[in-house]
């Protein structure tokens, strides 16, 4: 019976180790920092743990100019800079993207994560000093609703063309289209 005791604490404690992985509050607190003293902030609305036991955070923010942003997965990278994973949205506004590989006749829909990437990196410092140029590349990808469309055959034929880039493969081949539009 002790031996049985002894083995549920270890797995207990086994578990707890890997789960708490390198959460410190002396992190958790200048993560928050850092977006709290940023010239640009004007508030931290609310933040999150988003995964508790790794120091990885979520921040609900407002910018000047009345930018409310929602930034997520943000956390330190190896090189201890304050990285983001994905801005979620901007005032209410989500960035999404329609593809269509012509070379498979396959369609897909996502979130635009990868464009915001493309134009202002990962670094939280400095989508924080540069957001005004996300937020215009929000405002000037087109508001589309796709509810009205069954198939995303339909939503990618029935979305705007304004926002439309190619598709390259790993050898740079063009291997279909993309449309952005923005929806809340």
């Amino acid at each position: 019976m002790t031996i049985l005791t002894y083995l549920n604490l270890f797995f207990i404690v086994l578990i707890f180790h890997f789960c708490s992985d390198n959460y410190s509050a002396e992190t958790r607190d200048s993560i928050i920092n850092e977006f709290s003293s940023n010239q640009n902030v004007v508030s931290v609305n609310h933040y999150y743990d988003t995964e508790d036991w790794k120091n990885v955070m979520s921040f609900d923010i407002t910018l000047k100019n009345d930018v409310r942003m929602y930034i997520a997965g943000c956390q330190y990278d190896k090189n201890n800079a304050l990285i983001y994973e994905s801005v979620y949205h901007i005032n209410g506004w989500r960035l999404r993207e329609i593809i269509h590989y012509g070379t498979e006749d396959k369609y897909d829909s996502s979130s635009a994560n990868k464009r915001e990437i493309e134009l202002m990196g990962n670094s939280v410092k400095y989508l924080l000093d540069n957001y005004q140029e996300l937020f215009d590349f929000y405002m000037n990808v087109p508001e589309f609703d796709p509810a009205p469309y069954k198939t995303l055959k339909e939503t990618f034929d029935n979305a705007p063309e304004k926002c439309m880039y190619d598709i390259y493969d790993e050898n740079g081949r063009i291997i279909g289209v993309s449309k952005l539009y923005r929806r809340r």
